[in-house]
């Protein structure tokens, strides 16, 4: 983790840009830390995928309409595997599936504290 500095957190007076064709769970997951829009890829490996949510989740205790990040998101994948990775303190979900098929996520560790704020683990969105 040493290795990577520390990603930016937008300020309380940051905006983003709403769709209207889109629903407000669609707005939210539009960014993503890493995202991955591909056909037959594996990534796998036992490293770590720091989120540093911390100032994420306080941001959004103050500003709820905020929308931050998501950690890892699969976007219109086909026969894609990720395996054996640990995601940890995402300020927003995990890891989300979206509008996918044949993906498998397997022995993936995912870590947050209590305290954190809406960091559901795996979101799966039109996906099969």
């Amino acid at each position: 983790m040493a290795d990577y500095p520390a990603l930016a957190c937008p300020s309380a007076d940051s905006t983003c840009v709403s769709e209207t064709n889109r629903t407000p769970e669609e707005q939210r997951m539009q960014q993503a830390y890493i995202t991955i829009s591909t056909k037959h890829f594996i990534l796998a490996g036992n490293g770590t995928i720091e989120g540093q949510g911390t100032d994420w989740w306080d941001l959004r205790r103050a500003e709820p309409s905020i929308f931050a990040p998501i950690l890892l998101k699969l976007l219109r994948c086909r026969f894609c595997k990720v395996l054996g990775l640990t995601l940890r303190n995402s300020p927003f979900y995990h890891c989300s599936v979206v509008d996918s098929r044949h993906v498998a996520l397997k022995a993936l560790d995912i870590y947050a504290p209590e305290s954190s704020r809406n960091t559901d683990g795996i979101g799966l969105f039109r996906s099969q």
